[in-house]
């Protein structure tokens, strides 16, 4: 009786595609499992059927999809409002996070500049303390130079009838003995320039047949050559002095491979430089043009001047005035690591 009410009921229902009304009075009579969607009254349904084994009965279960809709939006509505109190908590949290970090790196900031500000204060006040000793070491070294120059004067003094002191990169003489002979001479303390009174004096009071050789002899790179000449001779080296470059690279590519244990090449001389020399010789065909060490003596310091030299084919370069300890040492260190490359070959 119960069935045939469902029956009666179903038959007004509105079956959804794939069910039917004959369908389900079929699995209700043969006991079949099944299960039908209909809409009934504007309600979508769900039937499921299952028979019970032992006995004629059907498990039935009548689901309403409205019914299971409220507690799906009720339950999607309580997550949602979960989710959103819990993003909320969560921005204030990283906002909390994120203010205390920005205090702190604004602290560390503030400390680090103080910091890096009193230890570049300590580094100009150590800094300024090192010049002004650095300064007093000249100072006193100048006056060393000086009483020691002094002493030397004093004592040529008594073998020559004129002695000067020269400083050959400022061009100036000082007078510290005048014999008085000739009426333009200087007198004692005087300072003047070297090259145009010396020229000067040998127009006038040297012998024409003496004059080409004393105009050379006072030529301030002929005087710097000699000078480095004793210096170098003084450790026992034997010296081959060329008047320029092309000189320098004929003696060169005449001399046996090995002859030479270094080259000091000044870069400035008539017809060829000494960058054009080096070059020359780096270019020989032959083994020791490409071993053996070519030091740079010049005037010019700057960082682009010792770049030239080096891209010329270079091993060092030594600025003028050179000081003896670095005229020594730099030959002596390249000639030893040529030779030690030698040994490794």
């Amino acid at each position: 009786m119960l069935w045939k009410t469902i029956f009666w009921t179903l038959s007004y229902a509105e079956y959804e595609e794939g069910y039917s009304h004959a369908k389900v009075v079929r699995d209700f009579t043969e006991g079949n499992k099944g299960v039908v969607s209909f809409s009934y009254n504007g309600i979508r349904e769900t039937l499921s059927y299952t028979p019970v084994r032992g006995t004629d009965w059907l498990l039935t279960y009548l689901v309403r999809e409205s019914v299971i809709r409220e507690q799906i939006d009720s339950v999607s509505d309580t997550i949602i409002r979960r989710s959103l109190i819990q993003s909320i908590l969560t921005a204030l949290v990283l906002a909390a996070i994120f203010g205390f970090l920005f205090v702190q790196m604004r602290k560390n900031a503030r400390l680090t500049l103080e910091k890096e500000t009193i230890e570049t204060e300590n580094r100009i006040k150590h800094l300024e303390m090192e010049q002004r000793i650095a300064l007093q070491e000249q100072l006193i070294r100048q006056q060393e130079q000086k009483e020691q120059q002094d002493k030397m004067i004093t004592a040529l003094a008594s073998d020559y009838r004129s002695v000067y002191y020269v400083d050959l990169d400022k061009d100036e003489a000082v007078c510290y003995l005048s014999d008085g002979s000739f009426a333009e001479a200087p007198s004692v303390g005087d300072r003047f320039p070297y090259l145009r009174d010396f020229t000067a004096f040998g127009h006038n009071h040297v012998a024409e047949n003496y004059r080409e050789g004393y105009f050379r002899f006072i030529q301030p790179d002929r005087i710097r050559e000699e000078l480095l000449k004793q210096l170098i001779e003084m450790k026992g080296a034997e010296i081959r002095h060329a008047e320029n470059g092309r000189i320098a690279t004929e003696l060169f590519a005449q001399s046996e491979p090995g002859h030479y244990d270094a080259v000091l090449m000044d870069v400035r001389m008539p017809e060829m430089d000494g960058l054009e020399a080096t070059a020359a010789i780096r270019a020989l065909d032959r083994l020791d043009a490409a071993t053996v060490p070519i030091i740079a003596l010049t005037a010019n310091a700057f960082d682009e001047d010792v770049q030239r030299s080096l891209q010329a084919g270079m091993n060092a370069h030594l600025s003028k005035p050179v000081e003896p300890e670095h005229l020594y040492q730099t030959p002596e260190e390249l000639i030893w690591e040529a030779e030690h490359s030698k040994e490794n070959a």
